[in-house]
């Protein structure tokens, strides 16, 4: 995500709403970002499952280029993961 102000250097993750293992679509909010001038909803770039939250609700202070969660692509028979792919401030 790009910095959403020329002065943010971190951000706080607010509430989250997709969940571990939910099917996400390009344009659905995962989380809200709280800077220090506002709340903002975070918009995935593109579809895939959340694979992993690595930064709770609540985390504070997450600078920019820090990875908070991670999205999965393709989920094969089992599991077993195929691409992974960082989301982070940044």
């Amino acid at each position: 995500m790009p910095a959403l102000s020329p002065t943010m250097t971190s951000g706080t993750i607010g509430k989250w709403a997709k969940k571990v293992g939910d099917k996400i679509e390009a344009g659905d909010v995962i989380c809200e970002v709280v800077t220090e001038k506002a709340t903002l909803e975070f918009e995935s770039q593109q579809e895939g499952y959340l694979a992993q939250i690595i930064k709770p609700s609540g985390s504070e202070n997450v600078p920019i280029g820090k990875v908070f969660f991670r999205i999965i692509f393709f989920v094969l028979p089992f599991d077993v993961l195929f691409h992974v792919d960082d989301c982070y401030f940044g």
